[in-house]
């Protein structure tokens, strides 16, 4: 998909992920968390609403995750800020 096509799934796994634990567990475990697919879903080029619901998915996750995938997690928040505050 083109990044400007990317609201309306990204938005149906918010909803998604916040309405089922086991959709959670499952993307995480298919892959979701790649540092491939989150670089180009918080990439600059990305709409506003699509980086801002990639932040609710990482919030959920982490809320509803152990911990090692919570410090992935922290790490992604991290690398996000830093690309685009201190830029």
């Amino acid at each position: 998909l083109d990044a400007r096509d990317l609201a309306r799934p990204v938005s149906l796994i918010v909803r998604l992920i916040q309405n089922s634990r086991s959709f959670a567990d499952g993307l995480v475990k298919e892959g979701l968390l790649s540092s491939t697919i989150l670089h180009k879903l918080l990439d600059k080029s990305s709409q506003k609403e699509v980086i801002l619901d990639v932040l609710v998915i990482i919030s959920d996750l982490a809320r509803l995750s152990k911990v090692r995938t919570v410090s992935h997690l922290g790490i992604l928040f991290l690398c996000f800020i830093k690309a685009y505050v201190l830029c």
